[in-house]
């Protein structure tokens, strides 16, 4: 992590799992990335490259905000969401 300047990525917010998953398969589908799915107990997200080698996820914060994040060793990696 910042390695690459001074902007390392960016993080959009889909509204929706809808959203999220529409933005994955369109991601996917211009051939960018895999876009794993990385579930981190409060939120899904992934990540992908554009064009330009610009590092970006995307992020789903998960309708129950009460719930406790989880160890970053206890993440799911889910290949196909």
């Amino acid at each position: 992590m910042f390695q690459r300047g001074r902007l390392d990525h960016f993080a959009l917010n889909a509204t929706s799992e809808d959203a999220f998953r529409e933005l994955r398969n369109r991601i996917i589908a211009e051939g960018r990335d895999e876009c794993v799915v990385i579930d981190m107990g409060l939120l899904l997200l992934f990540n992908f490259t554009d064009p330009d080698d610009g590092e970006h996820e995307v992020v789903w914060w998960k309708p129950d905000g009460t719930q406790d994040g989880i160890l970053r060793d206890d993440w799911a990696y889910i290949a196909d969401y």
